[in-house]
């Protein structure tokens, strides 16, 4: 089944075809260009989703994000070695700091200091099962 949708102005078309029950496919038109974005949600044999076509699953998002068969996510880099790899810093900012429990741990947190001194901690619990903020620096 497929639905066409079209604008009050004749420069932007969009098309969305719906294949396959799950299967999506967008194609936009602006001014004689065209910019398509297609995917299928492919649930797998553990019911897993995974975004790709009919015949392959994505490994990269923009030539930035990218995704291996083991699960790993690289950003910045095509091989990552790790859960998450990083091919650059990572810039931590102020917020709200949340409570250190069992759903934080792990969690790094930074703090600007303004005129004074900027704190690195991170959320982690110790031998008697005490959750804290324990500074870095």
């Amino acid at each position: 089944m497929q639905k066409i949708i079209k604008s009050s102005r004749p420069f932007a078309i969009i098309v969305l075809g719906l294949i396959c029950g799950f299967s999506l496919g967008l194609v936009l038109r602006i001014a004689g260009a065209a910019y398509s974005l297609d995917g299928n949600v492919i649930p797998s044999a553990d019911y897993l989703y995974r975004l790709g076509t009919p015949t392959a699953r994505w490994s990269s998002i923009n030539s930035r994000i990218y995704f291996d068969a083991a699960g790993n996510v690289g950003i910045g880099t095509a091989s990552p070695a790790a859960s998450l790899e990083i091919n650059g810093g990572v810039r931590l900012i102020t917020g709200t700091k949340g409570t250190c429990d069992a759903t934080l741990r792990g969690t790094l947190w930074y703090t600007s200091g303004g005129a004074g001194k900027d704190s690195v901690q991170v959320c982690a619990k110790d031998a008697a099962g005490t959750y804290a903020w324990r500074t870095i620096y």
